[in-house]
């Protein structure tokens, strides 16, 4: 059933069934509770509840996804300038050697990261070495005043869209390194 836009349902007695736009109906589970029939199928990640046979209102509720919240998307400049990527956030990014990344400030000072399938003049070299994609990012964090050397320095990734376009908003936490050679 996914893919389809369900319309309306029917609760019949012997079962439950949505119907898309050209008529077809389609079973979906259900279940009576306090007079409420909850009604459970898969589409576009809406569920719909309705009410009892007698009362046939319909509340359109949204599923949010644990999959989609689970990823963590983080980068950590390592003490030689290089932003790493954890795992989870390079197959997010969808990383290659072919792929660049570019860096905004906005107005508000705030680093925003934007991926780039192909790389341009404007973008970030992505290095690969082993499982792990780098940028080589010194000289950018020099410029900031970032002070990578001293501190741990990671970035919590927030997916944000601007003008239609997919950018990571760069939230930083720092601490002092253990070992840090002043």
């Amino acid at each position: 059933m996914r893919g389809c836009e369900y319309i309306r349902y029917d609760i019949v007695e012997m079962g439950c069934f949505v119907c898309n736009d050209n008529g077809v109906k389609q079973e979906a589970g259900y279940e009576m509770r306090n007079k409420f029939c909850i009604v459970v199928f898969e589409m576009k990640k809406i569920s719909y509840i309705c009410r009892s046979k007698n009362n046939s209102k319909v509340m359109k509720l949204q599923i949010l996804s644990a999959k989609e919240y689970n990823v963590k998307l983080k980068a950590t400049i390592h003490s030689t300038g290089k932003l790493g990527f954890t795992e989870a956030t390079a197959k997010e990014l969808k990383l290659t050697t072919e792929s660049g990344v570019k860096f905004a400030m906005s107005e508000e000072n705030e680093l925003y990261l934007i991926n780039c399938p192909t790389r341009d003049e404007d973008a970030f070299k992505v290095l690969k070495a082993g499982d792990y994609f780098s940028v080589n990012t010194k000289a950018l964090f020099d410029s900031l005043g970032y002070d990578y050397r001293k501190n741990n320095i990671m970035f919590d990734m927030i997916k944000e869209t601007v003008d239609e376009m997919e950018v990571y908003k760069l939230i930083k936490r720092e601490v002092p390194r253990k070992n840090s050679e002043v």
